[in-house]
């Protein structure tokens, strides 16, 4: 008797997914809580109000001493207040953009706005350390005229990132800019079975927003709406009787602030001669 062995072809599917929470800190000592949801195809950053962080520490019961200010050297604080809403960054490696959300800043409501694929150009370091267990490798690289210093992991086979920041052979657990704008630290990574559906819901909240504009679309809007400011501005102080003096003329220099950091040094300026 004859045996025949028919032999199937076999295919073995698996796709790499993660979820990675990180603690956001803006320049303003403000803490944010970022959860990002990755897979091979896509990934979602999303950023939510938190209590944590330095600002929660301490005794809320000290007496405040109140005292005139006798000189420029007195203590400075930045506020920032809490989110309008949960800003998304959605990443797809078959588009040539990302998308993410924003106040639009020169009017009530939120935007969505295109942007070309960041593509940073990271300078990898022999330098290492172990975050949440994981080995991390050093990188620097520039996005928007700022620099950032990051540190991810080849553990977790994604070039992922918080916020805009990926592109790296692994997970950026940790990104700082040098000059204190925005810092990323993970605070908790899971690898899951399945995170397509979280994703999509978190996507699902882009259909919400009507308008979508280019990224720089969005920052002639804001130069625009910079550039009335500052006319008002002069106007009002044009009208304003000075002692002793007569008014000539005005400049200002007025600018919404961005992520941008190569828009910043190219502010607009605003002259009225009277």
């Amino acid at each position: 008797m004859k045996y025949f062995l028919l032999l199937f072809p076999c295919f073995i599917f698996s796709q790499n997914m993660y979820n990675i929470e990180y603690i956001e800190k803006n320049e303003a000592d403000s803490y944010y809580l970022g959860k990002l949801y990755a897979n091979e195809i896509e990934s979602v950053y999303i950023k939510k109000d938190t209590t944590w962080g330095e600002a929660t520490k301490g005794n809320a019961d000290n007496d405040f001493v109140i005292t005139d200010a006798v000189d420029e050297m007195s203590s400075k604080v930045k506020t920032s207040l809490p989110l309008s809403f949960e800003p998304i960054v959605c990443f797809n490696k078959t588009k040539e953009y990302f998308t993410f959300t924003a106040p639009k800043l020169y009017e009530k409501g939120k935007i969505i706005i295109q942007d070309s694929l960041p593509n940073i150009k990271w300078k990898i370091t022999n330098e290492t350390k172990v975050i949440l267990n994981f080995k991390c490798q050093k990188a620097i690289g520039e996005y928007k005229c700022r620099e950032y210093v990051v540190w991810f992991t080849k553990n977790i086979p994604l070039n992922i990132g918080p916020w805009h920041l990926n592109g790296l052979p692994g997970a950026i657990l940790e990104a700082k800019a040098t000059d204190q704008y925005l810092e990323f630290t993970a605070i908790r990574v899971q690898h899951v079975k399945n995170n397509s559906k979280d994703i999509k819901n978190k996507k699902n909240n882009l259909n919400k927003i009507n308008e979508i504009v280019s990224f720089s679309d969005y920052l002639d809007k804001l130069d625009e709406a910079s550039i009335a400011l500052s006319k008002t501005i002069i106007n009002n102080v044009s009208e304003k009787k000075v002692e002793g003096a007569r008014i000539t003329s005005i400049t200002t220099v007025s600018s919404y602030e961005t992520h941008d950091l190569c828009r910043e040094k190219k502010k607009k300026q605003v002259k009225k001669d009277f």
